[in-house]
């Protein structure tokens, strides 16, 4: 008998994640075209493009372990402190969890770190998540690969 009322109600509260899961190819689709935008956006300099991709509380973990917020990460951008010269990805995978979406794989980052030239081969991970109907990076992680 109280299978009758629990399967309704499970039901119930499974019925709004239907269509995240309906939508999760058009989600991957649009997380993968964000992290294009994003990447190349951190090697052309937009800023622009980078302040609409990045959530306002992001928080960037570089692969030696520093921490930035997005206005410390932007900032160091528009200085010229840190440059971006490519980063082509590898084995990227997407999982949409409800309004999450964690983007994992690994990049050959090529860059300039005040002043010093780096080739680094990393492994990431990425947290978009969507707010107000569009997502946004709010977490980045890399760790270097031997």
């Amino acid at each position: 008998m109280r299978w009758r009322r629990v399967i309704p109600i499970a039901a119930v509260l499974l019925l709004p994640m239907a269509d995240t899961w309906s939508d999760r190819s058009a989600g991957k689709e649009e997380i993968l075209k964000l992290e294009d935008q994003r990447i190349q956006a951190m090697i052309t300099g937009d800023l622009a493009t980078l302040d609409r991709i990045l959530a306002d509380d992001l928080t960037y973990v570089h692969s030696g372990g520093q921490l930035e917020s997005k206005a410390e990460f932007l900032g160091r951008l528009k200085s010229g402190d840190l440059k971006y010269r490519a980063m082509p990805r590898e084995d990227v995978t997407v999982r949409i969890i409800g309004c999450a979406a964690l983007v994992t794989g690994t990049a050959t980052a090529e860059v300039e770190s005040k002043g010093e030239n780096l080739s680094l081969t990393l492994r990431f991970t990425d947290v978009y998540v969507e707010r107000a109907g569009r997502w946004q990076l709010l977490a980045w992680q890399s760790s270097r690969i031997q």
